[in-house]
């Protein structure tokens, strides 16, 4: 009986949101419909008592089989506006539509009163309400909205290289970060706020540790994925939360993905051979390496671009500088990470031969 009244409570909550969502909705729709017939009006004020444009010649039907005359150019059949529209952006090809002899389409008022996704049409032609299930899943997408307000940061920071007019673009305090604007700490940050919204009473998980706070956006993937969630077991509003939850959470896990991989240009000054200088193609980019990998790895990943280097492996030395220009600091071959030694996109990598320590053989 308690689950059963649990059922229909939240049947009623959800009917209720529904009612809730298409009076909005119908304001929404009064006050474009407003807006609409003031522009007309103010238009056909402009206007005035304008001359009409001279109706259109009627359509010459013809056998398109046979070429058109060069005198007939200007024939209603040659219109070449008409053939490149019939080309959409994507560069597919799209139908013309039907004309008869009156210059009329008569398929325009079937295919006003089709419908799509299964939604229905006015009078007018406007489009009706979509699906109830939608309503609930917009509800929830404004609630998760409003209440990871507090969690998130209040200024974002943008990464570098952005232009003034890409930074006036950015998001505003207290909203979900922009894919393409906001740096890796500025994510990491608010990754860190979903993770504590979505997973109360948890220890705070730090901004740095990016793979710590992937392993949480997992977590919280898989607690409120909708197959442990669905509206027979929790009810319709609390599957859409689940929902809604799961698919910012695979957001920000994507988010923090971007910045997980670094494309790096890897310098090689190794001789070719006894008594000669280093070989003249000396530099190729490594794509999409991960910043959890280790130097020894990237070792193996060098030596997988130039193959002829893996004989002389044990004699060779990785040094990196921070961005061109910059000292290079030398790194040991080992399981330290590239994350440990904070490496970037503007990090260059010097694969190299160092000189023997003759200090090592004096007594």
């Amino acid at each position: 009986m308690q689950r059963s009244s649990a059922v229909l409570r939240s049947k009623l909550e959800a009917q209720q949101q529904r009612e809730q969502a298409r009076a909005a909705r119908r304001r929404r729709e009064e006050l474009e419909a407003a807006e609409l017939r003031r522009r007309e009006e103010e238009a056909r004020a402009s206007a005035g008592a304008a001359a009409r444009p001279p109706p259109a010649p009627p359509f010459v039907q013809r056998n398109r089989s046979e070429p058109l005359p060069e005198e007939d150019f200007c024939s209603p059949e040659y219109h070449p506006m008409r053939r490149d529209a019939s080309w959409s952006s994507d560069g597919h090809t799209s139908r013309e539509p039907e004309i008869d002899a009156h210059g009329s389409n008569p398929n325009a008022n079937q295919n006003n009163n089709t419908t799509t996704a299964g939604a229905t049409s006015d009078e007018d032609g406007h489009p009706q309400p979509i699906a109830p299930e939608d309503d609930v899943a917009d509800v929830a997408r404004e609630e998760l909205r409003n209440n990871l307000k507090a969690f998130l940061p209040k200024v974002h920071v943008p990464r570098e290289g952005l232009t003034p007019a890409q930074l006036r673009l950015g998001p505003g305090p207290g909203e979900l970060c922009v894919p393409g604007f906001c740096s890796a700490m500025c994510v990491a940050s608010a990754a860190v706020g979903f993770v504590q919204y979505a997973s109360p009473g948890t220890a705070p998980v730090d901004p740095g540790n990016v793979p710590g706070i992937i392993k949480s956006l997992r977590k919280i993937a898989i607690r409120n994925h909708p197959d442990r969630n669905s509206v027979a077991k929790v009810g319709e509003n609390q599957a859409a939360k689940a929902k809604v939850i799961t698919a910012q959470a695979t957001n920000m896990e994507s988010l923090l993905d971007e910045f997980e991989h670094v494309n790096v240009r890897v310098h090689v000054d190794v001789p070719t051979g006894p008594g000669e200088g280093p070989s003249s193609a000396t530099s190729f980019v490594l794509n999409r390496l991960h910043l959890g990998a280790s130097t020894e790895q990237l070792m193996d990943l060098v030596l997988e671009e130039r193959p002829e280097l893996r004989s002389r492996r044990d004699g060779l030395a990785i040094s990196f500088a921070s961005a061109p220009g910059r000292p290079e600091m030398r790194l040991p071959i080992d399981a330290s990470t590239l994350r440990s030694w904070e490496v970037s996109r503007a990090s260059v990598f010097r694969v190299w031969v160092p000189a023997p320590d003759w200090m090592a053989f004096e007594s």
